[in-house]
């Protein structure tokens, strides 16, 4: 008989311990009303994991003990005392006010987080020296009233955010008091941000506090494939702008930064613009030739010419949006479109209904007239938001500003702009010709 080197699972006796542990952590739920229910639908080694709602503002956030690991770091803090702090990677205890946050790195170092930290905090840094023993890389003290630390995750942490990157760091931050959840969370903003920037300017370390993905469920979509599970790959055939598609190739590595995603989309399609404008511009110039009352020699008629070339080359206020609209026209099938929203889980939805985003609505339907003009009009109006960051009372809409509440809902226009960019992009590709390239040379 062959020798088997792969793991058999959990012996009998590992699920039974299991079973128990949960039953406690059942039981602790129940006392404190805490919603839990088991999932058989488990990934995991054990046959279940148990998912407990952790109470996150007005609504709640999943955590996931899937092995007796997890279920015995649960008992042994007081997880019923927890609150999750809506949009970050951080709870605070409701009887403390003590707050803890993930902290990530936002350079290629990350990795060196806490060596380059540890190092730091002695040369630079004014910090209280942490007592002997203490897991504290990083300790401060403000007149007895707030206190910070950093120090490596608890496997506590770990449990609470099994998403984070595994190269963070967690802060804990002491209020010596308890609040509402908006004065925790603004408390801990302002204080971080002020901390973290300090040492940016003084050590060259830029820090952030560790954001919740909440497009990771549509982003897995993409990692299992959701287009062909069996795609057909052939040698290629057509080539594309270089320019447009490393815009496109920019905005696909930027998906933890969704408004310079969004933005690199629009600039993938931007940089079309003068193509699709010149190619209208001479479209209404031959509807003028063909005109039967036009005369060369009439002044009249050569000023209609004029006025169709000049205005497809103008930068006046309005024409970037006539710009996108004919990009839009000349490469968007509406029929395909429609099926693709359609297609895309809730974004039909998203997308008809009234939103905070945009003025504008799409209703994603063959028999709407309006619905290219529709999308152009949400992109547009969306991309300002995000260029145009000085607040002006003639605007509709305030600026789109990194972290706020409105940027986590920007997820499903992003995947509209991902396929009008891939759309624009593969409309004007050309045959491909490598004989003029050094790959012959």
């Amino acid at each position: 008989m062959m020798d088997q080197d792969f793991d058999e699972g959990p012996s009998v006796e590992d699920v039974a311990n299991f079973e128990s542990l949960v039953q406690r952590i059942e039981l602790r739920c129940g006392a404190a009303k805490i919603s839990c229910f088991r999932d058989d639908l488990t990934f995991g080694d054990y046959p279940f994991d148990l998912e407990i709602e952790i109470q996150e503002n007005e609504s709640s956030r999943t955590v996931t003990v899937s092995d007796p690991e997890d279920a015995e770091t649960i008992l042994n803090n007081n997880f019923e005392d927890i609150r999750f702090i809506e949009g970050l990677d951080a709870y605070y205890e409701s009887s403390t006010g003590i707050v803890h946050a993930n902290v990530v790195a936002l350079d290629p170092f990350g990795s060196m987080l806490s060596s380059r930290l540890f190092r730091l905090s002695y040369q630079k840094i004014k910090g209280e020296k942490p007592k002997k023993g203490s897991s504290d890389l990083l300790s401060l003290d403000f007149n007895g009233k707030f206190s910070i630390s950093l120090r490596k995750p608890s496997d506590f942490n770990k449990v609470l955010s099994p998403y984070s990157s595994p190269r963070s760091l967690s802060m804990t931050l002491s209020l010596h008091t308890t609040g509402s959840h908006h004065y925790i969370k603004e408390t801990l903003q302002m204080i971080s941000n002020s901390l973290f920037f300090q040492i940016e300017q003084e050590c060259d370390l830029p820090l952030s506090l560790s954001r919740r993905n909440t497009s990771r469920r549509m982003d897995l979509n993409i990692i299992y494939g959701t287009k062909n599970d069996y795609p057909e790959i052939s040698f290629p055939k057509i080539q594309y702008e270089a320019d447009a598609i490393n815009l496109y190739w920019y905005a696909i590595s930027a998906r933890k930064m969704p408004l310079m995603q969004y933005l690199a989309f629009y600039q993938s399609i931007e940089f079309f613009f003068p193509k699709f404008s010149r190619q209208e511009a001479k479209e209404n110039i031959r509807n003028i030739l063909r005109r039967p009352n036009f005369k060369i020699e009439r002044d009249a008629d050569i000023e209609k010419i004029f006025r169709v070339s000049t205005s497809s080359s103008s930068r006046v206020y309005g024409s970037e949006l006539e710009q996108l609209k004919s990009t839009v026209k000349s490469c968007i099938d509406e029929n395909d479109l429609v099926d693709f929203i359609n297609s895309q889980e809730d974004l039909s939805q998203k997308l008809r209904e009234k939103s905070t985003l945009s003025s504008q609505n799409v209703r994603a339907d063959t028999r709407n007239p309006d619905l290219l003009d529709e999308v152009s009009r949400r992109i547009y109006e969306i991309r300002c938001r995000i260029v145009h960051a000085k607040s002006d009372e003639n605007n509709k809409l305030p600026p789109l500003m990194p972290y706020s509440e409105e940027e986590k809902y920007l997820h499903y226009d992003i995947v509209l702009i991902k396929y009008i960019s891939s759309s624009v992009i593969s409309s004007s590709g050309e045959t491909l010709n490598i004989s003029n390239t050094t790959m012959l040379q």
